[in-house]
């Protein structure tokens, strides 16, 4: 079974500790948003979706 992108990011998020209100303080947007996007409800424009991506590729926990 193949996973997408989307569903790659979620898993990778999670793993990694971050909340949706981080993301959603960083990008400008709602958790709502961020929220409907993860649950497949909506697109996200291409500059919030690279934005969402970025920051949970570069997160590393803090100390």
């Amino acid at each position: 079974m193949e996973i997408t992108k989307r569903e790659e990011y979620i898993l990778k998020r999670k793993r990694k500790g971050i909340r949706l209100k981080q993301i959603a303080n960083y990008i400008g947007c709602s958790e709502a948003l961020l929220c409907k996007y993860e649950k497949g409800h909506l697109e996200l424009k291409d500059k919030i979706k690279k934005m969402y991506e970025n920051f949970i590729d570069e997160y590393e926990e803090e100390e």
